[in-house]
């Protein structure tokens, strides 16, 4: 479909009002190609790509303070990605950002020191392979899952896991169908013979059950 575009309308949108292809484009319901082509043809002269650049506006150049920047750095601990995402533009202008207004960046030691929890979490979860449900029993269920747990469970978690194991050794079948019934329904069991004769049960829960955690009788 042809454009319909004057050459003063041109002039006005592209040189006047700085309008780029795109966003006359987007008046026209077109494309930018069809744009550049008709600017060509009209005998108007293209903008260079750095110049293009030059008129867009980004948030954070204008929309952040010293002070600002400096609470998320160097208060808060984020890092120029995580405010760059804040303020939906790259992380190189934060980091022209810092540098105008004179804010120190962090030692590299002590950014890789702050990047490994955030590092750990996110592989965590990535690293989730089985489906898991929340833990959906009454306070009841919870106050025997405590008490079974100080009894006769081994209850684990990495530092910055998204994984509560629990785990636990018997030689009776009775007791294994029990454990079975209880945690099967949140998470995967897995079932193995020991040498020594006993079964080694084991689950892998989601973090709605960090409640087995301590090993001290808090039955609510």
């Amino acid at each position: 479909m042809k454009i319909e575009i004057s050459k003063e309308e041109l002039e006005e949108l592209y040189l006047k009002q700085k309008f780029s292809c795109r966003k006359i484009a987007k008046v026209y319901n077109s494309n930018h190609v069809g744009i550049s082509k008709l600017i060509k043809a009209n005998g108007l002269e293209l903008r260079a790509k750095s110049d293009e650049g030059k008129l867009i506006v980004h948030p954070i150049k204008y929309d952040i303070s010293k002070e600002k920047l400096k609470e998320l750095y160097w208060e808060k601990k984020l890092s120029p990605y995580q405010i760059a995402r804040q303020y939906c533009c790259s992380a190189g202008c934060v980091f022209n950002k810092m540098d105008k207004f004179g804010i120190p960046l962090r030692s590299l030691e002590e950014g890789i020191a702050l990047s490994i929890p955030r590092r750990s979490k996110t592989l965590a979860k990535n690293n989730v392979k089985y489906a898991r449900k929340d833990f959906d029993g009454s306070e009841i269920d919870k106050a025997y899952l405590i008490g079974f747990r100080i009894g006769d469970l081994w209850v684990g978690k990495n530092k910055y896991g998204e994984t509560i194991f629990v785990s636990s050794g018997t030689s009776k079948q009775a007791q294994l169908d029990l454990m079975e019934g209880l945690f099967s329904k949140y998470g995967k069991t897995s079932k193995y013979k020991l040498k020594s004769g006993c079964t080694q049960f084991s689950c892998n829960l989601n973090l709605s059950f960090n409640f087995l955690l301590p090993k001290e009788d808090n039955i609510p």
